[in-house]
């Protein structure tokens, strides 16, 4: 890997910026870093930030982290495969680091760019920022110390002062002194486009968002106003090593009762709200969905068995019924196809050895009194839970009656035809030569 990694730089530009961007954008951008660093391949994509890893490699304390790792496991910590970043945020994320390193700046003035760029207005961020930069940051060589500035005007001359290093370093990654080029002019004016507001009338800067929940459909489409937030939302988490707003811990509730929309809308929303999240409309609607279809499912398959207490269904196959359901391993239609099967069946068995011991016990044995007894026994075998079955002695002796009749009628029917065949064979008899015409 090492002797070939050189041979990199024969692929096209928009090639790397796609791989870099899978890497870096779907929620292993920490561990991409370290990859491409062991593989010598940081060295020519990323030549600043690799001489930067391995000055800092043998300084890394748990009091010293370094700064460049820190932003990316954040970043890690708010995308994934199912929900990925823009190459925008990861981008600004490499030039807003080297403008640091190249000159390390004030710590409250860090808190106050990263603030304004997650909350989208000037007033709230500096608020904020004040209220909560109380403890120094640790981070060598990038941050240069801590002095809370008084005057909102220079500190928005601090801050602005910052935005246009960070995209003067976005415009050193399209240059050949930094390596490899990938990163096109579009690509640099994108990234630009995302810290203007802290260059032009950053005083008066309003985002508009109303709240501090990702929108991932939006952040993925590289939206500057979520890529803004989110972008602040790292830097802040880096810096303070902890919540920021709009992330104070919550009791989760638990899964209501009543599977409605709105209850399903509020449960998700306080779920997710700790991590950031926000379902889309038609991910919540598929999940109302299908929450609603198996309560539905399982309720009427209870009412079901609990309607049908006395039935012939042993009580260990209720249970593994119940518990296939709760599983989600059964599905109801044939659960019920099979319940309804297995109830004829039995019922089927019970009237055919009825009529079989029946009709056995009348041919062999007689006395209608002992008949009777044995009918009686072999009927209770199959006797349903409900009421047993009763036989009537008399019925049974018309039947006995009626079959026996059946048999002499068919002996003589034998006979007969026995005798029709004996004249076809011996001709015809003498005695009938002497019958009267």
């Amino acid at each position: 890997m090492h002797s070939l990694s050189s041979s990199i730089e024969r692929l096209d530009k928009s090639r790397i910026m796609m791989e870099l961007n899978y890497m870096l954008s779907y929620g292993a951008a920490e561990s991409s870093i370290c990859l491409l660093r062991r593989y010598n391949l940081l060295k020519i994509l990323l030549p600043f930030h690799a001489a930067y890893l391995d000055q800092q490699a043998g300084k890394i304390t748990a009091e010293n982290p370094m700064m460049l790792m820190r932003l990316f496991f954040n970043l890690d910590k708010l995308v994934s495969c199912d929900r990925p970043a823009d190459y925008t945020l990861w981008v600004g994320l490499l030039s807003f680091h080297q403008a640091l390193v190249s000159d390390p700046q004030d710590a409250f003035v860090v808190w106050v760019f990263a603030s304004v760029l997650y909350h989208g207005k000037w007033k709230e961020g500096v608020k904020f920022a004040r209220d909560r930069a109380k403890e120094p940051v640790k981070f060598v060589p990038e941050i240069s110390g801590f002095s809370e500035i008084e005057s909102d005007e220079q500190l928005a001359v601090k801050v602005t002062e910052l935005a246009l290093s960070v995209q003067d370093c976005v415009n050193d990654l399209t240059k050949a002194s930094s390596g490899y080029v990938f990163v096109s002019k579009k690509i640099e004016r994108n990234v630009q486009q995302i810290f203007d507001v802290l260059v032009n009338s950053i005083e008066s800067y309003n985002s508009g968002k109303r709240s501090h929940i990702i929108d991932y459909d939006m952040l993925g489409k590289g939206n500057l106003v979520e890529t803004r937030f989110v972008l602040g939302k790292i830097i802040l988490k880096t810096i303070s090593g902890g919540l920021v707003a709009g992330e104070e811990e919550i009791d989760e509730e638990e899964m209501p009762e009543v599977l409605d929309k709105d209850s399903v809308e509020n449960y998700l929303a306080k779920k997710n709200r700790k991590r950031g999240l926000q379902p889309s409309s038609a991910e919540l609607k598929l999940k109302t969905a299908k929450k609603c279809k198996w309560t539905e499912k399982f309720s009427s398959i209870n009412h079901e068995l609990s309607m049908n207490k006395e039935d012939v269904v042993p009580k260990e196959e209720v249970e593994e019924i119940h518990k296939a359901v709760k599983n989600c391993q059964l599905p109801d239609k044939e659960l019920k196809v099979r319940t309804t099967e297995k109830h004829k069946w039995i019922e089927n068995s019970c009237h055919f050895d009825q009529e079989l011991s029946i009709n056995e016990e009348l041919v062999q044995k007689e006395g209608s009194q002992q008949l009777g007894e044995e009918t009686q026994k072999a009927a209770k075998t199959c006797q349903s839970p409900e009421e047993e079955i009763k036989v009537n002695p008399e019925k049974i002796l018309e039947k006995k009656d009626r079959h026996s009749l059946s048999t002499e009628g068919t002996n003589k029917k034998r006979d007969k035809q026995k005798r029709a065949d004996d004249k076809k064979k011996n001709g015809l008899l003498l005695s009938s030569l002497f019958k009267e015409k």
